[in-house]
């Protein structure tokens, strides 16, 4: 299988949020010198005028320290690790990774996966096509049993002993549940790739790659497929009915490229 790479969100964000925090921790550091260069001096200055003075001085000192306090050195700035939001892109990263390698088990090189394709609706995490078509996948790394209703998703999580301890809605940061969030942006892709290619649907997916995901009760998901990585079988991937030849496979794949680069370069 080929692979390609449009962008990669969640490593872009990763990088983005550790160079704000190495910038964050050189600027303490520089606040750190300067009140370290103001501690050396008025420890000196005291110094000097402990010498000076002799005894009685020392003993002015020490009683100043004892009404006043003696100021504290600054401590040095301790560096700070990735935060929640950092572990949990790193965590979809992963997921994404481990999808994309249980195609490339699967499928031959006649077959091509397209990794961050982006339009004004959103992003596909990963686009397949194929032979057999072309499927958009949402990629979640859910640890828990995974219901929806429609447009409403949430995932119940159970502990050891059975127990739920824990029900959270699944949405994005605009409130879009996982079928919108894969439904949006292949909506516009589809209507782009009908005016080259004709009429053919896109397969629709919203996968769960986490290796504790669990499919609950699934009431009208809007999606063709809601699979579960570590029981997916890949005759399940659905498909429209022709074929696609392989040089439409290239052309679709180019065109999906372009049309990538078309609204990232209206974005910027």
């Amino acid at each position: 299988m080929k692979e390609i790479t449009l962008s990669d969100h969640p490593r872009s964000k990763i990088a983005e949020k550790a160079e704000e925090r190495e910038r964050n921790y050189q600027e303490a550091i520089g606040t750190w010198q300067e009140q370290q260069a103001r501690y050396d001096d008025w420890k000196r200055a005291r110094e000097r005028e402990v010498r000076k003075g002799g005894l009685l001085a020392r003993i002015s000192s020490w009683l100043a320290t004892l009404s006043t306090g003696e100021p504290k050195a600054p401590p040095y700035p301790v560096k700070p690790g990735p935060c929640a939001e950092e572990r949990t892109w790193a965590q979809g990263a992963a997921a994404e990774d481990k999808v994309a390698a249980f195609f490339a088990r699967q499928l031959g090189d006649d077959w091509t996966l397209v990794r961050g394709y982006c339009n004004p609706r959103g992003e596909i995490d990963q686009i397949l096509v194929g032979p057999a078509g072309i499927v958009a996948m949402e990629v979640k790394n859910i640890n828990g049993i995974v219901h929806c209703d429609g447009d409403r998703w949430w995932r119940e999580k159970i502990d050891a002993y059975g127990n739920n301890v824990g029900t959270k809605d699944i949405a994005d940061r605009l409130g879009r549940s996982p079928d919108r969030q894969v439904n949006e942006p292949t909506d516009i892709l589809q209507d782009f790739l009908t005016r080259d290619f004709g009429d053919g649907q896109i397969g629709r997916v919203v996968v769960l790659a986490h290796e504790k995901s669990v499919r609950g009760q699934l009431k009208d998901p809007h999606v063709d497929l809601v699979a579960v990585l570590k029981d997916w079988e890949i005759r399940t991937l659905p498909c429209q009915v022709r074929r696609i030849c392989d040089s439409d496979v290239s052309a679709i794949v180019s065109a999906i490229e372009q049309n990538h680069r078309f609204h990232d370069k209206k974005r910027a």
